[in-house]
């Protein structure tokens, strides 16, 4: 019997780890290919959609932690995961392929994360968060989603502009024959690939619902069919999103909850869990979509899911568990734990502002600092 569900876990285990892949892949691939349909750089969609998506199982564990009074479970979930988002996650993303740093986020965002850690350290300080303090990270929270939706316009402005600019420097001026040859047969050879696309996607739709019986909606069928097969589609872009997203959570719950009953059986103490086995596990998402982001070779969007995913859990998740009640604070987590995660968020941001790009011997310390954390931790509460 106890064979039995030892196996069952495992099952549950391994589940979760394909899960979060999966959702890893379609939240990736729709967010990048919105982001290019839009004329959204991929930072700020890697900031925003991506990053809130891959902190939703933070955001669900702390808030259910919150609710059945786990305080200590809520808060060490939050900071075990800051850390686990740089020691663990850009330590393993870069280690797989070096990451370059986009000039803006360093501007921008870098110190927004580096004041927010100090912020929560200051609030820290006297064992106890607030529901004012609580209140106050939220309000910091939609300030940052404005001015992040205040850049994505800029930015897509700038695209326009430029996309204009490159349209009248390609316009062919008179007295060059040859090259308006060129650009006349170029337009025209785009167009026949174009229709010859579209027809091709019409004949595999009618393929596939050759054999539908008429009482069916087919028209309706086959609209949806296209829209869902259709990579340059906005509904099926939205939808990997949202599956993604669901996966993930999906995911990192199987994971988590089976990752508990493995850590119980060991003996493992319940402060332990909450920082590295509930903290690792909701990283998961961060982790499965930056690996992904990283071999894509979307580099902007692996870094942009780690700052955006830290400045959601310091700002929003914190600031929305300290408004539903006021929480008491552990001494360890306000005077070892905070004060590791701004040393990991300082080298952070450190590697990023003096070599513009994260090298796999920079990875490899960070992956190291994290490890050197988890034994730390460990002798700490043995």
């Amino acid at each position: 019997m106890i064979y039995m569900e030892t196996v069952s876990h495992l099952v549950l285990f391994l589940i979760g780890i394909i899960t979060l892949y999966i959702g890893a892949e379609s939240l990736v691939r729709g967010a990048v290919r919105i982001s290019r349909q839009l004329g959204i750089s991929p930072l700020v969609v890697g900031l925003t959609v991506v990053s809130f998506g891959t902190s939703a199982p933070e955001f669900m564990v702390s808030i259910m932690a919150a609710i059945k009074h786990s305080e200590d479970l809520a808060i060490g979930n939050i900071i075990g995961s800051n850390i686990a988002n740089i020691g663990l996650i850009i330590g393993l993303s870069a280690l797989i392929k070096p990451l370059v740093v986009n000039r803006k986020m360093l501007i921008r965002e870098a110190p927004i994360l580096i004041l927010s850690s100090f912020l929560v350290f200051y609030f820290f300080r006297d064992l106890l968060l607030t529901t004012q303090e609580g209140f106050i990270l939220l309000v910091l929270m939609l300030v940052f989603l404005v001015s992040i939706i205040f850049i994505a316009r800029k930015d897509t402005e700038e695209r326009v502009k430029k996309v204009e600019v490159d349209k009248k420097s390609s316009r062919v001026k008179p007295g060059f024959p040859i090259s308006f040859i060129k650009s006349f047969y170029s337009k025209i050879i785009s167009r026949g690939l174009k229709e010859r696309e579209e027809q091709e996607k019409e004949t595999k739709i009618e393929e596939e619902f050759s054999e539908v019986t008429p009482e069916y909606p087919i028209s309706f069928v086959k609209l949806l069919y296209s829209r869902i097969v259709d990579r340059d589609s906005y509904f099926s872009n939205f939808l990997l999103v949202i599956v993604g997203m669901v996966l993930l959570a999906l995911g990192s719950d199987w994971l988590v909850r089976s990752s508990i009953i493995f850590a119980e059986k060991m003996g493992i103490s319940d402060v332990i869990i909450g920082i590295t086995i509930v903290a690792i596990g909701t990283s998961l998402p961060e982790l499965a979509t930056s690996v992904v982001s990283a071999i894509k070779k979307e580099s902007d969007i692996s870094l942009g899911n780690i700052v955006g995913s830290n400045l959601f859990n310091t700002l929003f998740v914190l600031g929305f568990v300290g408004s539903i009640n006021p929480i008491p604070i552990d001494r360890q987590t306000a005077f070892q734990l905070v004060p590791i995660m701004i040393v990991f968020t300082l080298v952070f941001t450190t590697i990023m502002w003096t070599k513009k790009k994260i090298s796999r011997i920079e990875a490899g310390l960070l992956f190291l600092g994290y490890i050197v954390f988890i034994a730390f931790l460990y002798f700490v509460n043995k």
